[in-house]
C-alpha cells in the first residue's frame, strides 16, 4: 500500500511532548500495516479485518498514524485522497466517534510542534490560531495543562528506574515473584530474562518505586534504584510500550494515568465484553472488576487522594463491558476468562508491591 509522502514525513519526525494525550507512539519504518492491528486489522498474520463501514465502526479507509499514551488513535482517511484531515478517537468507548483535530497533516504537525515548545504552567492560547479550543479533544488537553498548573503548586514527583543486579541465593521464590510481575507465560521465559543482568524492572514515580524496592529487599534481591528525569522516564516507558500492543479497557487507562504510566502497562488485558445473556464467566469478570475498582478507591481514600472518581470509572467500565455484543458466545467466554485472570493477577501483584491492600 502506498503511503502518501506527507504522512510518511510526519511519521518520521516523531513529534512527542510530555503530555500523555498527544501522539506518543508512531509506526516504525516498514511496520505501517502492523500498526493498524486492533483497528482496521485483527491480525496482520491472519489478515482478519475488523473494519466495517457501518456507523460507529472503524472504517475500511481509516489508517492510524500515531497513538497517544492511552492507546487512543490519531488517524487519517485514505479515501479522501490528498485532503488528509487528521482525526482522533477514544478507544474502548464502544463506538468509534472521530473528532477532527486538524484540517490537514501539515497543520497538525504545526500544532504538535507548538505544543512541544510550551513549558508548563501555560495556557493553550499559543495554539488558538491553529485550532478550535472548543473542540472536545483540545478541551481535554486544556484541562490537562490546567491540572499541570495546579500540580506545580505541590511538591514535584520524582522518577526512578530500578535494575536487578543479582538474584543471589534461593532463586525460586524470586522467579515466582518475577513471573507474576512480568506476566510471563512460563518460568523458562522468566529465567531467560534473568540471564541478562542488570535487568530493568521498573520506570515510574517514587511512590510506586518504594514498595517495589521493599519487596525486592525482602526477597534478598540485589538491586539498584536510579533517580531519572521526567523525560527519561517518558522515553523508557515509550520504549517498553512500543514492544507490545495493549488493548486496555478505557476505564483502567484513565485510573491515575497522569501519575503512573507503569500502571497502564500492567493493566494489559482486553475489555471488549458483550451484552445480554452472557456466559457466567462474564458476570464473574464484571464482579472482579468492580471489586478491583472499589479496592483502588479505598486505597486512594486512605492516601487522601481525591482524584479517583469511582462512579465515572465504573461508567467507563460499563462502556467497555457493553462493547462486544457482536462476539460469539465462545469468544465472550474466552475473553471474559482472560479478563478475570488478568484482573486477579494484576490485583495480586499490586498487593505484593504494597500498592493496595
Amino acid at each position: 500500500m502506498q503511503i502518501p509522502n506527507l504522512i510518511r514525513n510526519f511519521i518520521r519526525k516523531r513529534i512527542v511532548s510530555e503530555c500523555i494525550l498527544l501522539p506518543f507512539l508512531y509506526p516504525d519504518e516498514g511496520e505501517f500495516e502492523s500498526f493498524q492491528e486492533g483497528y482496521r486489522l485483527a491480525s496482520r498474520k491472519t489478515g482478519e479485518k475488523l473494519a466495517d463501514d457501518a456507523p460507529g465502526q472503524w472504517r475500511k479507509s481509516w489508517r492510524v498514524i500515531a497513538r497517544n499514551g492511552m492507546d487512543d488513535p490519531f488517524f487519517v482517511d485514505f479515501a479522501l485522497g490528498d485532503a488528509l484531515s487528521v482525526y482522533f478517537a477514544y478507544h474502548g468507548a464502544g463506538l468509534w466517534e472521530p473528532i477532527k483535530v486538524a484540517d490537514d497533516i501539515v497543520k497538525f504537525e504545526k500544532i504538535l510542534i507548538a505544543l512541544a515548545a510550551l513549558e508548563a504552567p501555560c495556557s493553550l492560547e499559543a495554539i488558538a490560531p491553529l485550532t478550535d479550543l472548543n473542540n472536545e479533544f483540545y478541551r481535554e488537553l486544556a484541562d490537562d495543562y490546567a491540572r499541570k498548573d495546579e500540580a506545580r503548586k505541590e511538591p514535584g514527583y520524582k522518577y526512578f528506574s530500578i535494575f536487578i543486579e543479582d538474584l543471589r541465593a534461593d532463586k525460586v521464590k524470586k522467579l515466582v515473584f518475577l513471573k507474576k510481575f512480568f506476566e510471563d507465560g512460563s518460568f523458562a521465559a522468566t529465567q531467560d530474562r534473568t540471564q541478562n543482568l542488570p535487568l530493568c524492572v521498573f520506570n515510574g514515580i517514587e511512590e510506586l518505586a518504594l514498595p517495589l524496592q521493599d519487596k525486592l529487599a525482602s526477597l534478598g534481591v540485589k538491586f539498584n534504584a536510579q533517580e531519572i528525569s521526567f523525560s527519561e522516564n517518558l522515553s523508557r516507558v515509550k520504549a517498553n510500550l512500543s514492544k507490545f500492543r495493549y488493548h486496555t479497557p478505557h476505564f483502567l487507562k484513565r485510573i491515575n494515568m497522569k501519575k503512573s504510566l507503569l500502571f497502564v502497562a500492567l493493566c494489559a488485558f482486553a475489555g471488549q465484553l458483550a451484552a445480554a445473556e452472557m456466559p457466567a464467566a462474564c458476570e464473574e469478570y464484571k464482579k472482579v472488576s468492580y471489586d478491583f475498582i472499589d479496592s483502588m478507591a479505598k486505597q486512594a481514600q486512605a492516601q487522601g487522594k481525591k482524584d479517583f472518581d469511582v462512579a465515572a470509572t465504573k461508567k467507563e467500565f460499563e462502556a467497555d463491558y457493553a462493547s462486544i455484543k457482536k462476539m460469539s458466545k465462545e469468544e465472550q467466554e474466552s475473553t471474559c476468562n482472560q479478563g478475570i485472570a488478568e484482573v486477579k493477577e494484576l490485583e495480586n501483584m499490586l498487593k505484593m508491591m504494597g500498592s493496595i491492600k
